[in-house]
């Protein structure tokens, strides 16, 4: 009514007339024949309907609340973006997969089947996205097509919960089959590391059903578990009709949520020199390299500015049986100074007697 004109309040139910009531309110009759006129705006459509709809100006409803994606969804983006700009291909396949896809993995555990499946090839849900991609792979290698590097995000589902409702897991999978390999896995992995800020990320030998049993690793990030890096095992890859090595990304989304970031703020950069040392250890072969370079970056304080592993190197008659050495690079430096040879000395003699303890290494001269 404000609209064209008028000022009014309402009074529901009959009266005996109609006309101005005081300070400009009005009081309306309702005939017995209008029983929809309930409320307000009721008669303020009326009166819009009898003074006509194109001749009130049209105006945007406005709203302090602004449409956007939640974290979860930001985060879902950038993994994409990362794996795009990586080189890799987004691929979709189907969530649906036949009865004996998953004990050609060596999964175990239950299997959510559908109760009317339309057809066997759809009989139940993925718990893995392994035999969807390497079937994407497989048919795209046919084809004689080159540079196959595939990624997906979507879901898997694994067992059902108390409410008989398959428990869901959205993941990021991603096969690297032209050139790829654990090392190139690993690169990837250390990309997307960088992109989401994890805080303390390592990688420990484990074993995966349908990757290899010694080029796998289980994805860690400050303590909470977020996924799997290796390659695929080679005879379910020649079971796709797949040669080569294979390597194999697969990062759980929901995890990550509970995984420590580093500040999102710029880091300031030192005008100072650094200084480099290498340190090679010989351990044991189940000493995990990722442990072994948790203890240097405990041991390295904040003064550690970098470290890289740049060499394995096994020899069972140099260096023994069931023992290899594992070469880093530490590299140190201050934002107010110049570190001192005493500096450094000191530095590298924690970090040798921290790796001696913590796993019985032993520096290599």
């Amino acid at each position: 009514l404000e609209a064209i004109g008028f000022t009014t309040g309402f009074t529901t139910g009959f009266t005996t007339g109609a006309g101005p009531g005081p300070e400009g309110q009005w009081t309306v009759a309702i005939p017995g024949w209008r029983p929809d006129v309930t409320a307000e705006v009721d008669l303020v459509e009326e009166v819009a309907r009898h003074h006509g709809y194109s001749r009130i100006a049209r105006t945007v409803p406005t709203t302090t609340q602004v449409g956007g994606l939640t974290p979860a969804q930001q985060e879902r983006r950038l993994v994409g973006e990362v794996m795009a700009g990586a080189g890799l291909v987004e691929v979709w396949t189907p969530s649906l997969l036949p009865a004996g896809a998953h004990a050609g993995l060596g999964l175990e555990g239950e299997d959510v089947a559908l109760a009317n499946p339309m057809s066997r090839d759809e009989a139940v849900l993925r718990r893995s996205m392994l035999p969807g991609i390497l079937g994407a792979l497989r048919y795209n290698a046919g084809h004689r097509n080159e540079g196959l590097r595939f990624f997906e995000v979507g879901r898997i589902f694994s067992g059902r919960t108390t409410t008989r409702l398959p428990a869901e897991a959205e993941v990021v999978s991603a096969a690297l089959y032209s050139g790829g390999d654990a090392a190139a896995a690993t690169g990837l992995w250390r990309t997307l590391v960088d992109a989401l800020r994890l805080a303390h990320p390592t990688l420990r030998t484990a074993e995966r059903p349908g990757l290899h049993p010694t080029r796998t690793a289980r994805a860690w990030a400050g303590g909470v578990a977020v996924g799997w890096v290796g390659e695929v095992d080679p005879a379910l890859a020649a079971a796709h009709d797949l040669d080569g090595r294979i390597g194999w990304l697969e990062v759980d989304l929901d995890a990550l949520a509970g995984a420590p970031r580093r500040p999102a703020s710029i880091e300031p950069v030192s005008i100072y020199p650094s200084s480099d040392i290498d340190l090679a250890f010989l351990v044991d072969e189940a000493v995990a390299a990722g442990d072994v370079e948790e203890t240097l970056r405990d041991a390295g304080g904040d003064l550690l500015v970098g470290l890289r592993l740049f060499d394995v190197y096994r020899d069972p008659e140099l260096i023994g049986p069931g023992r290899r050495s594992l070469a880093w690079r530490l590299r140190f430096g201050s934002l107010d100074r110049t570190l001192t040879d005493a500096e450094v000395a000191e530095i590298r003699s924690r970090c040798i007697r921290a790796v001696e303890q913590a796993h019985g290494g032993t520096l290599r001269g």
